[in-house]
């Protein structure tokens, strides 16, 4: 059961991080929820309703795309997309993410456009693949969209397996952020009403990380989309840092030894705080209690 419930949270918490990157957006765009083994929920009526008939079934990352009305697209593990009837999306197998992946895609509508998305993957433990995009055009299969022949283009590597998505400061474009393998340094790609640069900003700052120990655990937004709390899985210690979605920049790292090691963090909504969320559930009297730890901004740590 333990095994289960892990499984299940690590989903949900990929699936908190897509809620935070679409904070700038239209709130319909967090409706519907796919994750875990054909699990999904649908917010569309505020309480969470229940669905089965989605096809994921990954004890890891996933994606999901909807309108601004709340309608779903299409979702994705990181290796196929599922159109919303579905069924797989024309082309939509061998994108190069991984089951093992703690956060093996994420989704980025292209600005300027109603149809064109991009899809980011990521490699397991710094694996070869590194980090990749596809581009989904949604004009096409009769408003089933297909991944287009830019596909599985490289973009940085080796990375680990932090990935996250993050408004601009200007409501319109998007960063994309992930963390090379082996050292110290983010990578804030931009993506553009004319695509996605090429040129990262790159900020040499807090944990090197590297190796099964350290690269996993999710990477989050505060919903301010200042604050980064990464959770350095295996590494005994939280990492806090500051993060400029006009520039790009992470800076300001705070360390705080912290056991057990936090899967990912959350934020509440109107709290400049963070509470971890553990990698293996506990269980107290054959109720699931996660254990947790609260941190505040700007230098506060109990």
């Amino acid at each position: 059961m333990g095994h289960v419930i892990e499984r299940a949270l690590r989903s949900l918490l990929v699936l908190q991080l897509l809620g935070v990157g679409v904070l700038a957006c239209a709130q319909g765009e967090r409706n519907i929820w796919y994750f875990g083994q054909h699990a999904g929920l649908d917010f569309s009526g505020g309480a969470p309703v229940p669905l089965s008939d989605g096809m994921l079934d990954t004890d890891e990352g996933c994606a999901v795309a909807t309108d601004a009305t709340g309608q779903l697209l299409f979702y994705s593990d990181g290796v196929s997309v599922w159109h919303r009837n579905h069924g797989v999306m024309m082309n939509g197998t061998g994108l190069l993410g991984s089951s093992t992946t703690t956060q093996s895609c994420a989704i980025a509508a292209k600005p300027g456009s109603s149809t064109l998305y991009y899809i980011f993957t990521a490699a397991a433990v710094g694996g070869w693949p590194g980090l990749r995009y596809s581009v989904v055009d949604m004009s096409m299969a009769g408003g089933l969209g297909d991944v287009t022949t830019e596909k599985n283009i490289p973009v940085l590597a080796p990375v680990i397996e932090k990935l996250l998505a993050v408004p601009h400061a200007n409501g319109v474009d998007t960063w994309i952020l992930v963390h090379a393998f082996g050292d110290d340094a983010f990578h804030a790609f931009l993506i553009t009403a004319s695509g996605l640069g090429t040129a990262a900003v790159v900020s040499h700052v807090g944990a090197v990380m590297g190796g099964p120990t350290s690269t996993g655990g999710y990477l989050k937004s505060d919903p301010s989309l200042t604050r980064l709390p990464p959770a350095l899985l295996g590494l005994g210690k939280v990492e806090l840092l500051d993060f400029d979605h006009s520039t790009g920049i992470v800076s300001d790292p705070i360390f705080a030894a912290m056991r057990p090691t936090p899967m990912a963090w959350s934020s509440p909504p109107t709290d400049q705080s963070c509470t971890s969320e553990p990698a293996t559930p506990s269980f107290i009297n054959s109720t699931w209690r996660p254990v947790a730890r609260r941190i505040s901004w700007p230098r506060t740590i109990r």
